[in-house]
């Protein structure tokens, strides 16, 4: 009986130690594969390239891999291991969606962004096209104004001076916005698109100064000729039937009359009042 027990506990000596080494092995092996992760620059991006002048964006985008790091990496680890602080920018921690997101919120100047990540190279190429002004959009007549792109997204604050060939919006009444966002709807700016390129041409009865838009009520503009006179009318009318009715009229009144005007609202046709 005394040689079982004392095999007994020679077994369990053995099993303990075994164990013992079994959980020691794990938990190197976890502070290995973390060390290897997220410590180590094996998964590094080790170079950013930037292409078409994105330097720029070279600080946000290392905050934007420190955010992320920081939830895998607490900042007691730095303490201990000072000389893995510059390992923040991990391969695995990426993701263009989300980065891309990040980097058009921050700068909704940005148009499109193309992000390519290299694992091989360890290296991470950064293209941007910056949107193009094509409106100025103002808050009320001589407030604040933006800049807008052919899409309608507001994306910048102008400058009081901006030039007079850009095509003026103003809105008759504040309307509250987020840069980087479409103002009002891509129909709407498709439409005033379509009013500034018709009336550019040298047989238009008219050129355009500036756009007002009601916010309460986009059926209807108003339109400031650069000939001084202005123009009510349905948003859903047909444009270039209402410039050849406006050219009809101003051949029958002769440029003299015609210039006299004070606007013409064009809103309830085929009746057209005029002042």
């Amino acid at each position: 009986m005394k040689v079982k027990k004392s095999q007994w506990k020679i077994k369990r000596r053995r099993q303990k130690i075994k164990n013992f080494f079994l959980a020691l092995g794990i938990i190197l092996l976890i502070f290995l594969s973390y060390w290897l992760i997220f410590l180590s620059d094996f998964f590094q991006i080790k170079q950013i390239n930037t292409l078409d002048d994105s330097s720029f964006l070279l600080e946000d985008i290392n905050q934007y891999f420190k955010q992320r790091n920081a939830k895998f990496v607490p900042a007691f680890i730095y303490k201990i291991f000072p000389e893995y602080q510059k390992n923040y920018r991990n391969m695995l921690l990426f993701s263009e969606k989300d980065l891309a997101l990040f980097l058009k919120h921050k700068y909704p100047e940005i148009n499109e962004i193309t992000l390519n990540l290299s694992s091989t190279n360890q290296t991470l190429q950064i293209k941007t096209t910056l949107r193009e002004s094509e409106y100025i959009f103002c808050q009320q007549e001589g407030a604040e104004c933006y800049f807008v792109d052919k899409n309608g997204v507001i994306f910048e604050r102008a400058p009081s001076i901006s030039g007079s060939l850009i095509k003026k919006i103003i809105s008759q009444k504040a309307v509250k916005f987020q840069f980087g966002q479409v103002l009002f709807t891509k129909e709407l700016w498709q439409k005033i698109e379509k009013f500034f390129l018709l009336t550019a041409t040298e047989q238009s009865p008219f050129q355009i100064e500036s756009i007002y838009i009601d916010p309460d009520n986009l059926s209807s503009l108003k339109i400031k000729t650069r000939q001084g006179w202005f123009l009510f009318f349905n948003l859903n009318d047909n444009f270039e039937y209402l410039l050849k009715v406006i050219q009809e009229l101003k051949e029958s009144r002769g440029s003299k009359g015609f210039s006299q005007i004070e606007y013409l609202d064009c809103r309830f046709l085929p009746k057209i009042y005029i002042k």
